[in-house]
């Protein structure tokens, strides 16, 4: 709000961000490893990447450090071997049919979904945008 600003406190948007699903409920997703602000996500748009659910997107209504709560309910739910991208917005070419993120944009959260998984100790799924 424009008081914020005045206030000297910070508006700065939460950075885009991915991840690995720990599991999901019928209007949520979980990631145990998150510390997300409260709420720093509201309003942004979860898109599962890859795994059960991949292509679908909800907008997020609210958060807590490790849940995320979405406008309507997964028709695929994502589990453990689903990934996700956290976005401030989708870009133009999406339609909920399938079309997803520019090259570009897969190929950076790519890398950072696997750096996750071998920091995790999991064994990184295979590249799909990357060499």
């Amino acid at each position: 709000a424009l008081k914020d600003l005045f206030a000297g406190k910070s508006t700065a948007l939460a950075p885009d961000t991915a991840g690995v699903v720990t599991t999901a409920g019928p209007d949520t997703l979980v990631d145990s490893t998150a510390n997300w602000g409260i709420n720093a996500y509201a309003g942004y748009f979860i898109w599962i990447s890859r795994g059960p659910g991949d292509g679908t997107t909800r907008t997020i209504l609210k958060n807590t450090e490790t849940v995320l709560y979405i406008d309507k309910s997964w028709d695929k739910k994502p589990n453990k071997d689903s990934q996700y991208a956290i976005v401030s917005k989708l870009p133009t070419n999406h339609a909920p049919s399938g079309q997803v993120l520019p090259i570009t944009e897969l190929r950076k959260l790519e890398e950072k979904a696997r750096k996750m998984d071998i920091k995790a100790g999991r064994k990184p799924a295979p590249r799909q945008y990357t060499k």
